[in-house]
């Protein structure tokens, strides 16, 4: 069985790394949309996944990243895109200044 998981910033005032991630068995891919970084997990060795396993378990890994994007594309799945503090998007808790009063040139 396979689980695909999906996680990223939204609204609200918290953020995470987004980052997708797929399970088979014992096997954990992440995938890092910010730097593309990967990390390969053994769940049942290491339930924690304190120590990836990328390295010795390459085949593993490509396999998975590449379930993983073909998910992603059969289901249309949104991606994150760069943050760009100054958009003006109200849906961010940055980059917009906050309201002045009409009198804020008098104000100091």
């Amino acid at each position: 069985m396979q689980n695909f998981s999906y996680l990223g910033a939204s609204g609200g005032t918290w953020r995470t790394t987004p980052v997708g991630a797929i399970r088979s068995g014992d096997w954990k891919l992440l995938e890092f949309f910010e730097d593309g970084r990967l990390e390969l997990y053994n769940l049942k060795n290491d339930p924690g996944e304190k120590t990836s396993v990328l390295r010795d378990n390459g085949a593993t890994a490509e396999q998975l990243h590449a379930q993983l994007i073909t998910w992603r594309k059969e289901v249309q799945a949104p991606m994150p895109t760069p943050r760009k503090p100054n958009d003006g998007n109200p849906k961010r808790g940055k980059g917009k200044s906050a309201p002045q009063s009409e009198n804020a040139a008098n104000d100091s």
